[in-house]
């Protein structure tokens, strides 16, 4: 039975977890129990509960009832699924991710929390979050960097009237606005009903002051979550117009409500904006980039996406 055809008994789980999450068992680590395969590995109760401790302290991220409780916890498990398949992929072909790598990330990370790599570990301990769990996270999010980097960077090819016509489109260069954006992706497909009320309700919680940043490492899908959803600078040229309707109006620091495009719907933040007085030659430089950024999202999204349709996931 491939994923999507598990979904139902995944969201039967996802009933049956909510209820534990307030049991008194739920909360004695010393009882684990199996939550699911994926392919041949497995994802367990202790692993899911670590995890949501994680998002909730983290991205400050409030369950005020049992549906929001059910939809965050359903996320969490897509996503560590996910994970899941991207390690395996990478053992596939053959990637290696050493012990260094995974401890510079994790110092990263500790960074832009405004500690140091022990004062981050003591967080997690003090906070019941697995240390070795949360490295296996930060192993994933590794892993689909390279297999990203190895299967599909140097198959892009940008000609150069893909970039005139990325410069003609919207009047790049009668546009001398700026806005430096970051964003955050929640794919919308079949296998997930609840994608818009959950994209809402991050919405919400952003408004309410939830940590964006943190919200975007833990469910975003765009490849920009390694870089905390930072996009860059755009003008009008170089993003869709929906995009740019949304964030020409935002306040520094604010957020867009949810704008559905065709690989899922997107929240922005504006970081920043400015007016350039003068467009010089870095134009073009400007757009291949967009151009390398846009391919390589969509190819690496249909790779995930044939990946997910060939894993076989058991719920136990």
């Amino acid at each position: 039975m491939f994923f999507k055809q598990n979904k139902k008994l995944i969201k039967a789980l996802i009933i049956l977890f909510s209820l534990a999450i307030s049991s008194k068992s739920f909360a004695q680590d010393n009882q684990d129990f199996v939550i699911a395969k994926v392919n041949n590995k497995i994802i367990t109760n202790s692993q899911v509960r670590s995890r949501l401790r994680y998002v909730q302290i983290t991205a400050n991220f409030k369950i005020n009832n049992s549906a929001e409780q059910k939809i965050l916890l359903e996320q969490i498990i897509d996503k560590m699924i996910d994970e899941e398949l991207f390690l395996q992929e990478a053992e596939k072909l053959k990637i290696e991710i050493s012990e260094n790598e995974i401890n510079q990330a994790l110092e990263t990370i500790a960074l832009k929390r405004k500690q140091n790599i022990v004062q981050f570990k003591l967080f997690l301990s003090k906070n019941s979050v697995n240390l070795k769990q949360f490295s296996r996270f930060v192993e994933a999010q590794i892993a689909w960097e390279k297999i990203v980097e190895s299967v599909f960077v140097n198959k892009i090819k940008v000609s150069d009237i893909e970039i005139e016509e990325l410069l003609e489109q919207g009047g790049l260069r009668a546009d001398k606005r700026k806005f430096l954006i970051s964003e955050m992706v929640v794919l919308k497909n079949s296998k997930n009903s609840n994608s818009e009320e959950f994209v809402n309700k991050i919405y919400q919680e952003l408004l309410g002051g939830a940590n964006f940043k943190e919200m975007v490492r833990q469910f975003s899908v765009s490849l920009t979550a390694q870089n905390d959803g930072e996009i860059g600078w755009v003008g009008q040229g170089d993003v869709d117009s929906k995009i740019y309707q949304a964030i020409n109006t935002l306040a520094k620091n604010s957020y867009s409500k949810p704008i559905l495009l065709n690989d899922g719907y997107h929240i922005f933040k504006l970081l920043d904006a400015k007016v350039e007085k003068n467009i010089d030659e870095k134009q073009g430089s400007v757009a291949k980039n967009i151009i390398t950024r846009n391919k390589l999202n969509n190819m690496a999204k249909g790779y995930l996406m044939d990946i997910r349709k060939k894993a076989f996931v058991e719920i136990l």
